[in-house]
């Protein structure tokens, strides 16, 4: 069986990283996170500085509707479907969104990036056990760590990376 003790952050992180930037608009976030099939990414500001993760889920917050930054939205965003039951937290969210009443995609393309945004990071090291980044990412309720060296952004892992490694474990029954 594969040790998540030894295995390490560099073991499982992605190194090539789409990220967007705080002026982007939530329509070429979305757009980016599509053609590269991630559900989030790191924000860069104008001088490429690591300054936030936008993801799905932040884009699925309540809290955008409850604040009335759709106008004449209706806050019922869900409703039951059993299907939704086998995605992911990240595919709930996209499907949660698309099901508000009056969704218009129109009123996302012109809102920055940066005010919908995570601006809290959660950073690991090359070294960090994967068993160390999944009580991080179960105690913080995230679903990708970044991997910085000195302040220097060098890859993130994500929960999926964690199972890909996993299911790619040769003791694991094929």
């Amino acid at each position: 069986m594969i040790d998540l003790g030894t295995l390490r952050a560099q073991d499982v992180m992605k190194t090539e990283l789409v990220s967007v930037t705080t002026r982007s608009t939530l329509t070429e976030a979305v757009r980016t996170f599509e053609e590269n099939g991630v559900s989030g990414a790191p924000v860069v500001d104008d001088s490429g500085d690591l300054v936030g993760v936008l993801s799905w889920s932040d884009i699925g917050r309540s809290e955008h509707f409850r604040d009335q930054r759709f106008e004449g939205r209706s806050h019922s965003a869900y409703e039951y479907d059993p299907l939704l039951d086998l995605r992911t937290a990240d595919e709930l969210e996209e499907s949660g969104i698309l099901a508000v009443e009056d969704y218009d995609p129109e009123a996302l393309s012109q809102e920055q990036v940066e005010t919908w945004m995570t601006p809290r990071l959660v950073s690991v090291t090359r070294d960090t056990s994967v068993a160390e980044i999944c009580a991080l990412m179960s105690r913080e309720a995230i679903h990708r760590v970044f991997v910085v060296d000195g302040g220097r952004l060098e890859g993130v892992v994500s929960s999926f990376d964690i199972v890909r490694a996993i299911g790619e474990s040769e003791t694991v029954p094929k």
